[in-house]
């Protein structure tokens, strides 16, 4: 692998991951974190504990953070980087255990690596590219990544690797949680149970370890407390739920950051199928792809009334029959169950948010990283070498890849020149500590989670970690 473009793609992903968190500032609920490090070792700990007891179930997830909140930004900077890359890598070792072709394998790594780096900035603000939402969600990612290559491998696995990692990962995040156990149980009875064989002590002792980090988030004092309190300032549970589904059908397939990889996988699949003799897929697809764009969340077209309903309803069945459909023809086709798994993995990952009574573009990351997982395995069988279509695949990816690297760079950098003035005027309001303080807005919210200005919540975690007075107004300019 080494000295081809498989090492370089890994090389451009850390270097594009970098490049875009290196100007990315405090924001959101960072304020509230980065305050239980400020005031020695031993409220770092009461602060986590009682987090954890009355909050928050994701004690990993949470230490981790306040951690690299209290250490220069570069540390992040780094990790960061180093957590996309490690998932790329995870992901590729996994393809690799079924296909063997070194053009397929390059092909695939180029893909996926540069995919990474084009993820739209609305989910990568709440997640990747924000600290503490790097820690809940790209961090539960790599782990999750890291156990299933553990898990496919485990005859050149340790019990003790197999057992931290499938605990981490299953201690991390909910949705990750979940899929950690249903991996392992369903890797194990596959592989044993159903066939008669009996099961390695090395994977019961891992399937007590991802058990036990399930039970250490979801049975969590804490996450508990939050979870009726979310409830209860909500609608209710039905109301829940239908926002849930709401939210799969529209923001998951065809909202403004979803709708092109949606039709790229569409396209994928869609092609696939023509070759594999199932035709009406591919004679389809402009309809389709009209109809993903034409119910589009962003869009308002529901004045069309019932006929919006029919189309809406035709996008979503072709959009799942399709890549299902193509993912089992890879499957049986090709042995190779991964995308088939990766498509149903971020199915789940996203029918799990239905009964989460707190919904936004991060929730559906794993579901995004999977369907582009899928996208570039079917990509590897329907881009032959030394064609045209192949070419082109590279050089629209590179494209996109380093254009979304330039412009997410450049606007968290605009917004960190204002981060910066703001501390410079708080030091200086610190010295009087009478009258208003001023402060700045960012000049463009697109490349920021959350600021005080506009969150209430946020405005009394800004002034904690200050050292702001509750009663001082904050004057946003």
């Amino acid at each position: 692998m080494k000295r081809d473009i498989r090492f370089v793609s890994l090389i451009l992903l850390f270097a594009g991951i970098f490049a875009m968190s290196l100007f990315v500032t405090m924001a959101g609920d960072d304020f509230f974190y980065a305050t239980f490090a400020k005031n020695g070792l031993g409220h770092f700990f009461e602060a986590h504990a009682d987090h954890y007891l009355h909050t928050n179930g994701r004690c990993i997830v949470h230490l981790l953070a306040s951690v690299f909140l209290w250490l220069p930004h570069i540390f992040w900077v780094v990790a960061n980087a180093f957590m996309w890359t490690a998932a790329a890598l995870n992901l590729y070792r996994l393809f690799a255990l079924y296909v063997h072709e070194g053009s397929k394998l390059r092909l695939f790594m180029f893909m996926l690596c540069g995919a990474f780096l084009t993820v739209h900035t609305e989910m990568a603000k709440e997640s990747s590219l924000w600290l503490t939402g790097s820690f809940n969600y790209t961090y539960p990612l790599t782990m999750l990544s890291w156990f299933a290559y553990l898990l496919f491998t485990h005859e050149k696995q340790s019990a003790k690797k197999l057992c931290i990692v499938g605990f981490l990962a299953a201690a991390s995040m909910e949705q990750e949680s979940a899929l950690a156990v249903l991996l392992a149980a369903g890797y194990i009875y596959l592989h044993f149970p159903r066939r008669g064989k009996k099961t390695p002590d090395k994977l019961k002792k891992a399937m007590i370890a991802v058990a036990a980090g399930a039970v250490s988030l979801f049975l969590a004092p804490g996450n508990l407390a939050r979870m009726g309190d979310e409830m209860g300032a909500s609608a209710g549970t039905f109301d829940n739920i239908m926002s849930g589904i709401d939210f799969m059908l529209n923001y998951c397939i065809s909202s403004n950051y979803m709708i092109w990889v949606s039709v790229v996988f569409t396209v994928c699949c869609a092609v696939y199928l023509f070759k594999a003799k199932m035709r009406i897929f591919l004679y389809l697809l402009p309809l389709e792809i009209a109809a993903l764009i034409l119910t589009n969340h962003s869009g308002n077209f529901e004045w069309l009334g019932a006929f919006y309903s029919i189309i809406f309803a035709f996008s979503r069945i072709y959009y799942f029959a399709c890549a299902v459909i193509a993912a089992y023809a890879y499957f049986v086709k090709k042995k190779n169950p991964l995308p088939l798994m990766a498509l149903f993995g971020g199915i789940f990952s996203c029918a799990f948010i239905v009964f989460s009574p707190t919904l936004g573009a991060r929730v559906i990351l794993f579901a995004e990283v999977m369907i582009m997982f899928s996208a570039a395995s079917l990509l590897t069988e329907l881009l032959k070498r030394r064609t045209l279509p192949y070419a082109a695949a590279h050089l629209l990816i590179l494209a996109l890849s380093v254009w979304n690297v330039v412009y997410v760079t450049s606007g968290f950098y605009r917004n960190s020149v204002v981060f910066a003035e703001n501390e410079r005027l708080i030091e200086e309001w610190h010295k009087t500590g009478r009258g208003e303080l001023r402060q700045r807005q960012y000049r463009n919210d697109e490349f920021e989670h959350s600021m005080p200005y506009n969150s209430e919540y946020h405005d009394g975690r800004y002034k904690e970690y200050y050292d702001i007075p509750i009663r001082v107004n904050i004057i946003w300019e």
